[in-house]
């Protein structure tokens, strides 16, 4: 693969487009979860190769990171990971339990909450990828890390990875969050999903 194929503008449009549809139903369902209302929006899609893997931290501007991962195979395969700021995540939390969280408790029920958010999320973003590219697709069981920034890393730099980044900003009434949505393939894997990418949009 080549870096002409990461720049394409069509490539990036078609994964801008992917996301936000996928999102804009995440954000659905998880306002039925919450019984508030939740707006999420994509400022930004970003491609990150292996050696680019330090910009990562350079992104999320923290080392402490909350992950929820869920790997997807089929016809296409790759990870797809949820990364939330520490106190991102709390706040989070607090506001889908609808309770207050203190600094640093994430208990059974704040882990199991944000584990939901994971699912939703990642199910919006790569179930619309395989709608809209008539994929089939499968799901393993969703993971949770409370510091899961060494695991994300060790992802990115596999030998030929590339990461799709989708920046999304949460919302839940007054309470605004930034998160990172990865999308973590080798380059076999990203080379097939480009060919799809360009005979389907």
């Amino acid at each position: 693969m080549t870096d002409t194929s990461l720049m394409d503008p069509v490539i990036k449009d078609a994964f801008l487009e992917i996301a936000n549809i996928g999102i804009g139903k995440s954000a659905a369902s998880m306002s039925q979860l919450a019984g508030k209302h939740v707006a999420i929006t994509i400022p930004s899609i970003d491609f990150v190769r292996t050696g680019e893997r330090d910009s990562f931290q350079l992104m999320t501007g923290t080392s402490s990171t909350v992950i929820v991962e869920q790997r997807f195979h089929g016809e296409v395969v790759g990870t797809a990971i949820l990364c939330l700021a520490t106190s991102g995540a709390l706040k989070l939390a607090s506001m889908l339990l609808g309770e207050e969280v203190h600094q640093d408790a994430f208990g059974e029920m704040e882990q199991g909450a944000l584990l939901e958010l994971g699912n939703i999320m990642i199910g919006g973003l790569v179930g619309n990828m395989s709608n809209v590219l008539h994929l089939h697709i499968g799901y393993d069981i969703p993971e949770m890390q409370l510091n899961g920034t060494g695991k994300v890393l060790t992802l990115m730099q596999k030998e030929g990875a590339c990461t799709v980044v989708v920046n999304s900003n949460l919302a839940i009434e007054s309470t605004d969050v930034s998160s990172f949505l990865l999308l973590v393939f080798g380059e076999n894997e990203f080379e097939a999903l480009l060919d799809k990418i360009r005979s389907v949009m």
